[in-house]
């Protein structure tokens, strides 16, 4: 074998697609001994350490090899999959890029760089790479899924609908998930009646999107009358999202005999107070379900997100919400007035703003994490909002991200993460503000229940909820958005806000989405 070099990469290659790794390995080693440059022996080698679970050697031999063959487009392909592998995604990024450059047709570095670029949120480039695909008429089941995400981030509106049809037409390895993008981008565009309808498979693609609901035993309410009956709603997902689709309870507490919502535990006394015709449990979908020994003849269940299957299907519909659907409390108001007075004196004759900068940072899943980060604002970014005289701001920040206000003291933000225990508590210090600034998180969501002047600052890319070009939400008639032109560009942001404050406190303009905030 050492006599003939191609045999003996014949006989390795024929032993490794046997499986016998172990072999290969050794035969590698021997043939290096003589040739330890030649890069096709230490690709095979780096194969079958890779097989062999053997991921950070099989990385060294082919980091080796790719220095001696940087020209070579299998072993920059080879060594980026080995990077991936290993969650170097960076690394990962760049030799499929110098594969690609080598080998433009290389379908499968097309596949894998595609969707890095796609989950990095780069769907122009990650489109690209998957048109490229099709090109060359190769076969990859989910090619049409991942084209329709990136179409519909494109605002490609006529082929991200094309590329979900055909992938619901078979062309999928996980159908649900094809439901669960399909129902984001219809929703973002308006198209409620179908975004709903898709949404409700949401459940079924829990492994990859982490939304899930307790399988109580319960009649699934399907949108039947509730005359005479009892109704549990149980929640999902985040604390926005509970906010946002308690927005239909109101009605729903007029149609049935009794309701009892089952709800995050930071929301349980608000809802309580909000609902008073309700029973409300505190509920945690993975770890603590809501106790329903007590509860009473139940007669249906329904997550909260799929009431606006059956209540939300036009734009229409969206009317029917009362502004200021969820209440503060009275006493717990005065407190934090009184709090504000003490921490800040003489605020009272001040302009109040509140900021939330900082998105839940959703450690549990790495790309909620990514997606967390990138929905926050650096604090230091706010030091812009200084200019804005007779302003006082406040952090509605918890104790995740409050200490930050450190970090803008130019602001002399006032820091109120210790008093802020649950969603009652924020909702009171809100009811003495004249304006929240917040980036996606529930605070935007509980000012707009509650019928406080908001700005909502938003990511390119933002979630489907807040719709795609409007700077107003069918959801919270008290909230504008502000949206970034470019991914990362909170300046331009910011300025516009910073604008949007100096007219409301020089010309004394006011918002009066605020009038009837309602109280308890």
């Amino acid at each position: 074998m050492q006599n003939n070099p191609s045999e003996g990469l014949d006989v390795l290659r024929a032993l490794f697609m046997q499986k016998r790794f172990a072999r290969v390995v050794e035969l590698c080693n021997n043939l290096l001994q003589s040739e330890p440059d030649n890069p096709r022996v230490l690709e095979i080698l780096a194969l079958s350490l890779s097989n062999q679970q053997n991921e950070v050697q099989a990385q060294a031999v082919l980091e080796h090899a790719w220095r001696i063959a940087p020209d070579d487009p299998q072993i920059c392909y080879n060594l980026a999959v080995t990077y991936q592998r290993t969650g170097d995604d960076a690394r990962a990024m760049l030799r499929y890029a110098d594969c690609l450059r080598i080998r433009p047709r290389h379908t499968d570095a097309l596949w894998n760089y595609g969707e890095l670029l796609r989950v990095s949120d780069h769907f122009s480039l990650a489109a690209e790479c998957f048109e490229g695909i099709l090109s060359e008429d190769a076969i990859y089941p989910d090619l049409y899924h991942r084209l329709a995400v990136c179409y519909a981030h494109l605002h490609r509106n006529d082929e991200a609908r094309d590329a979900f049809d055909k992938a619901l037409d078979g062309n999928t390895t996980f159908t649900a998930l094809t439901h669960w993008e399909y129902a984001l981008f219809l929703l973002e565009i308006g198209e409620y009646a179908d975004g709903f309808e898709h949404y409700e498979h949401r459940f079924e693609a829990s492994v990859k999107t982490s939304v899930t609901a307790h399988p109580y035993t319960l009649p699934r309410w399907q949108g039947e009358s509730l005359a005479g009956k009892t109704l549990l709603i149980h929640g999902e997902q985040g604390l926005g999202d509970e906010i946002m689709f308690a927005s239909v309870i109101p009605e729903l507490v007029g149609e049935a005999d009794r309701i009892i919502i089952a709800c995050r535990a930071p929301l349980a006394r608000l809802f309580a107070e909000s609902f008073p015709q309700c029973q409300v449990l505190p509920h945690a979908v993975h770890t603590q379900p809501a106790d329903l020994s007590k509860a009473g003849q139940i007669d249906f269940a329904v997550p909260i997100g799929s009431l606006c299957h059956y209540r939300r299907n036009t734009s229409e519909d969206f009317k029917k919400s009362s502004a200021g659907y969820l209440a503060f409390n009275q006493r717990e108001k005065s407190r934090f007035a009184r709090l504000l007075e003490r921490l800040a004196p003489g605020s009272e004759n001040e302009f109040k703003v509140g900021l939330m900068w900082g998105s839940n940072p959703a450690r549990e899943v790495d790309w909620g994490a990514r997606r967390a980060a990138r929905k926050s604002i650096p604090a230091t970014e706010l030091q812009i909002l200084a200019e804005c005289e007779g302003v006082r701001f406040i952090s509605l920040q918890n104790r995740d991200n409050g200490a930050e206000a450190a970090e803008a003291p130019g602001l002399g933000i006032i820091d109120f993460q210790d008093y802020l225990n649950d969603f009652t508590d924020t909702a009171a210090l809100i009811a003495n503000l004249d304006l929240v600034i917040s980036v996606d998180t529930s605070v935007a969501h509980l000012a707009g229940a509650l019928s406080v002047p908001c700005r909502a600052l938003l990511m390119t890319s933002a979630d489907w909820r807040w719709g795609r070009y409007s700077d107003t939400t069918p959801w919270y008639d008290s909230v504008r958005l502000f949206r970034q032109s470019r991914q990362g560009d909170w300046r331009s942001v910011l300025e516009a806000v910073r604008a949007d404050i100096l007219l409301l406190t020089d010309c004394g303009v006011e918002d009066d989405s605020a009038d009837s905030l309602p109280a308890r």
